[in-house]
């Protein structure tokens, strides 16, 4: 008889995401209408059928994200809206100073409104024990997050 040992390896998997997320709003659904009329979402193909819906359509919030990352295999989920990253560490002090600087954007409700409607998610993926430490840290929040993530400014999740 043959017995072969088959050894697995130790992976790690990551993914990062920075999405739009609707909110299930009025300035979400006037996203979702813009990007209709460009012909981006929602459009009948040629033969009358409707066409597999984008994850814009199907992640209206954060927590769809982080589910779906989890639902996609990944072991932790870590995001933030992207005000929070501008305000709480994701964002340095410096990319915060130029990008203050810059005047693409009327007014300051404006950009905070357009920063809640987008958000950073990070997703892990580990198998084996050689790269678990990397994967809690990597996804981590406070002062050990290697991103920025900060203790009640995102939301982790476990699959």
């Amino acid at each position: 008889e043959d017995t072969q040992s088959t050894q697995i390896e130790d992976t790690l998997v990551t993914i990062a995401l920075y999405d739009p997320i609707p909110n299930n709003d009025r300035f979400g659904q006037v996203m979702l209408n813009n990007l209709q009329k460009r012909g981006i979402i929602g459009q009948a193909h040629k033969d009358g059928e409707q066409h597999e819906q984008l994850s814009l359509e199907r992640t209206n919030t954060l927590s769809d994200h982080l589910a779906k990352l989890n639902k996609c295999g990944f072991d932790i989920a870590v995001g933030c809206h992207m005000m929070d990253a501008y305000d709480h560490g994701v964002v340095s002090i410096d990319d915060r100073r130029r990008a203050a600087r810059c005047e693409m954007l009327d007014e300051l409700e404006e950009f905070m409104l357009l920063m809640r409607h987008y958000c950073l998610c990070v997703g892990v993926h580990c198998s084996g024990d050689r790269y678990k430490s990397a994967a809690v840290t990597l996804c981590s929040a406070g002062m050990d997050s290697p991103i920025g993530f900060q203790v009640g400014k995102c939301t982790i999740i476990h699959r």
